[in-house]
């Protein structure tokens, strides 16, 4: 007879331990067992970002000025060396008309100066003059050729100022704003004012993602991306990473990396400025035999699994001479499914075996079976995400979940990590929001209710809203009565 072996799946739906009893006589316990079948693993990063252009100009003016006429405005498809503005040109007329002149008077002094010059050297050369007169008419000459080099570089600025006084648009692109008005006076000091913003083409854009820093080591260039926009809730936009960039952003103790993506925009629907909601695929296996991670976490009571390896996991199997541990070899996992590379691809079916009426006492499960709190916190992690996933969301057509950030609390940062890991698995978009500070102090309900009942109440003033300060200094007087 062909044997049937299956992998045993603890039941793990009721959060603490339990004991199967039944009128006080212990009866066989039945296992759950689960079909391994064929399907795919992604390992996903979540984040935030903006569309912005690829290319994207803002223009402005070298000179001061008012302006007299304006040739584009928002929504503008301009081309490269169309006009867009115009100064007044009257005062920059003017003082190229004056420079023109100083040229001219500078000129003819530096011809005097330097026929003089010559002569005075001539005669010097014979004895005729002076040292003193000699070196005068040369002093007189470098002064004059002086001012007439610094006349000309002023009549080319003048020329210049007068050409600035027409502003062209320096790419072919759209007018994304328009920040001045005909009639306004435009004041070029330090920096130059901006006129228009460009953008080169609507149809390439990107998304400017900032990552957590806890999420950055798995992001490379080239992997795939999905994101959607809230304009557009039904749609999903894919693109790459093209640039992971190295510098840090720092706000309120969270650290971030910004990541490119290529956002082709081919219909224009991405309008700059949408704040994308981002899913970065960092790791992708398809048509791959997985199994259950609730698969490895079962011991069965008073046996031992054999030493795995590298790379290898123990599962129990149940065979028809009784349960059997398994040494596997294992691969990526996302949180829910492991990968199978080798040890159990010959089971060709699973048979779902029906459990016996039990008593079950609240009292003991996980821990009777999971003896470290840190995956007994993880697996009822894994369930509520899992009921929440499967029951919950759909149910209330929920798409996404915000939670505060817990650099404090273990089990409440354990408990984010797994939702930022398993959600996407629901189609559920992760929300990671900054816990605020009070001073260098991090707000937490424990630690105002902590302050509390330690009667330092003053001290939560400032960590809590206004209302519930009044609220809870009532009740502290009244207790205090």
């Amino acid at each position: 007879m062909k044997k049937i072996v299956t992998i045993i799946i603890v039941l793990a739906v009721i959060v603490g331990a339990f004991f199967f009893f039944r009128s006080g006589d212990k009866k066989a316990v039945t296992y759950e067992t689960v079909e391994l079948k064929r399907g795919a693993i992604n390992n996903t990063v979540t984040a935030t970002g903006t569309i912005e252009p690829i290319t994207k100009v803002d223009v402005g003016t070298q000179v001061s000025g008012t302006i007299s006429r304006i040739y584009a405005d928002y929504n503008s498809v301009v081309k490269k060396g169309q006009l867009l503005a115009e100064l007044d040109r009257k005062l920059l007329e003017a003082e190229l008309k004056s420079e023109m002149a100083n040229l001219k008077s500078s000129k003819n002094s530096y011809e005097y100066q330097q026929k003089n010059y010559k002569r005075l050297k001539q005669l010097h050369e014979k004895r005729l003059i002076s040292d003193t007169e000699f070196e005068e008419a040369e002093y007189q000459y470098e002064n004059a050729k002086q001012t007439y080099e610094k006349a000309q570089a002023t009549l080319v600025k003048a020329q210049s100022n007068l050409e600035y006084a027409t502003i062209y648009s320096p790419i072919d692109g759209v007018v994304l704003s328009r920040e001045v008005e005909e009639g306004q006076t435009v004041a070029a000091s330090f920096e130059t004012p901006t006129m228009f913003t460009i953008a080169n083409d609507l149809r390439k854009m990107q998304v400017i993602a900032n990552v957590d820093e806890a999420d950055i080591g798995q992001v490379i260039e080239g992997q795939r991306v999905t994101f959607t926009v809230d304009a557009f809730p039904e749609d999903t936009f894919e693109g790459d990473v093209t640039q992971v960039r190295l510098n840090p952003t720092t706000e309120s103790n969270v650290v971030t990396y910004e990541v490119v993506i290529d956002a082709p925009n081919p219909d224009l629907k991405l309008k700059p400025g949408l704040t994308a909601n981002i899913t970065v695929y960092t790791m992708e296996k398809d048509n791959i035999l997985l199994a259950p991670l609730k698969a490895f976490r079962f011991t069965p009571e008073a046996m031992q699994a054999p030493e795995a390896g590298r790379g290898e996991k123990t599962v129990w199997l149940l065979t028809a001479e009784g349960i059997v541990p398994k040494v596997i070899k294992t691969g990526v996992s996302d949180g829910i499914y492991m990968e199978v590379k080798e040890g159990i691809q010959e089971i060709p079916n699973v048979i779902l075996h029906q459990t016996s009426e039990y008593m079950i006492s609240p009292a003991v499960f996980p821990i009777y079976f999971i003896k470290e709190k840190a995956k007994a916190y993880e697996m009822n992690c894994q369930l509520d995400i899992q009921l929440f996933g499967e029951r919950i969301a759909p149910e209330l057509n929920i798409t996404d979940r915000y939670v505060g950030s817990e650099p404090a609390c273990d089990v409440t940062h354990t408990y984010n990590q797994c939702l930022r890991e398993q959600l996407p698995c629901y189609q559920i978009r992760f929300h990671e929001i900054p816990r605020k500070t009070y001073g260098d102090q991090i707000i937490s309900a424990s630690e105002v209710r902590k302050r509390y009942a330690e009667n330092q109440l003053k001290s939560v003033c400032g960590m809590i809203p206004e209302s519930t300060w009044r609220y809870l200094e009532r009740k502290k007087n009244e207790n205090g009565k």
